[in-house]
């Protein structure tokens, strides 16, 4: 597991590199902007990684389950409150009446997302932002 996160997290770092410079050729080119290749490879690196920085950061929150306790609350009070959601709650799912409220729990609070690719995403866009800003500190003199 160690290995393949290590793999994947390198696989994604280098991708977003090569986009990086594949768009920044492209760039100079078309535009003759006159900055330096060094200036607008890191504007270009910045916006390629952050499409992959946002969906890591979606999935690993959708995966940590923060908001299945707000799916779970919102249920356990409309079946609490309204006896037609708690008879609708019934017969679709094919639960007791004193069972409710561990079907709630199981299916909402300890249900189990799990993707294979938001740890690489989310550290890898991660790392680079990291040396994005130690660079641009380093070079500029931030």
């Amino acid at each position: 597991m160690k290995k393949s996160l290590i793999r994947d997290t390198f696989f994604i770092i280098s991708g977003t590199v090569i986009a990086s410079l594949i768009v920044t050729f492209i760039g100079n080119i078309l535009l003759h902007d006159g900055r330096t290749f060094f200036y607008n490879y890191i504007d270009y690196i910045y916006f390629v990684n952050l499409p992959v920085f946002i969906i890591g950061a979606i999935m690993f929150i959708t995966e940590s389950g923060l908001f299945n306790v707000f799916v779970y609350s919102t249920n356990k009070v409309r079946s609490v409150v309204s006896p037609k959601y708690r008879y609708t709650l019934h017969e679709s799912e094919d639960v007791d009446e004193n069972e409710v409220d561990d079907f709630l729990k199981e299916k909402y609070l300890y249900s189990d997302h799990a993707f294979d690719w938001t740890m690489p995403m989310f550290l890898g866009s991660s790392l680079l932002y990291g040396i994005i800003l130690l660079v641009i500190y380093l070079y500029y003199g931030l």
